[in-house]
């Protein structure tokens, strides 16, 4: 479940994502907090956004086999969060989805 705000996760939790402070500079200086606003205007919510901390994005996990291709992930069994094991999901992975 992605909460009800489903864009949200975009603005906290992409795979694969910026560095910390790329992402600061986004947010702060190239119209992200704006972005971020917008989203959560358009869907009735009165609130003010704040970045409260960051953390780097994290790597996919440790394989006991090479991932080359995007069919290796059919039928991989896998433990993942958020946004990636919902990409994952769509790949053909089996996930256990994890808090966060």
């Amino acid at each position: 479940d992605q909460g009800k705000v489903p864009a949200i996760p975009l603005f906290a939790a992409v795979p694969f994502g910026m560095k910390p402070p790329a992402y600061i500079g986004w947010y702060y200086f190239g119209g992200g907090h704006e972005m971020l606003q917008e989203t959560y205007a358009n869907k009735g919510f009165n609130v003010h956004a704040q970045l409260c901390g960051i953390i780097g994005p994290e790597t996919a996990g440790w394989y006991s086999e090479p991932i080359e291709t995007l069919e290796d992930y059919k039928g991989l069994k896998i433990r993942f969060a958020g946004l990636g094991g919902k990409v994952l999901e769509k790949l053909g992975a089996s996930v256990t989805m994890m808090p966060g």
